[in-house]
């Protein structure tokens, strides 16, 4: 017979359950995003610049990714950086190129973390 106390603790057990899930979707979920191809295709797109490239060869590379705007820039020293566009859905990364003296110096992806 199901009584008062076996319920309680079976409605507990579930939400215990429940939540433990979540945490560790919310925990583990980011990595699953690292099996789509367009994750892939972005990835490999960004370590494809190398540091010691000038921003003319990245440019012809990659120019067509370039975000506009603000968040893409290069002063008359060649200092600055670059936010490359990408396909990706199931996380919010991008690719930031830093340039100094026209010259890269930093080119990795960043995750939803890191902004």
């Amino acid at each position: 017979m199901y009584t008062a106390e076996r319920i309680g603790t079976g409605i507990t057990i579930i939400i215990a359950a429940i939540v433990l899930f979540l945490m560790l979707i919310v925990q583990f979920g980011p990595s699953l995003s690292l099996l789509d191809p367009t994750y892939r295709e972005a990835h490999a797109t960004c370590e494809s610049i190398k540091n010691g490239m000038t921003y003319d060869e990245v440019k012809a590379k990659v120019g067509h990714l370039f975000v506009n705007g603000p968040e893409t820039y290069i002063d008359d020293n060649g200092d600055g950086q670059a936010w490359l566009l990408n396909n990706v859905k199931s996380i919010q990364v991008a690719c930031n190129i830093r340039f100094e003296a026209g010259r890269v110096i930093f080119a990795q992806m960043m995750n939803e973390g890191s902004f």
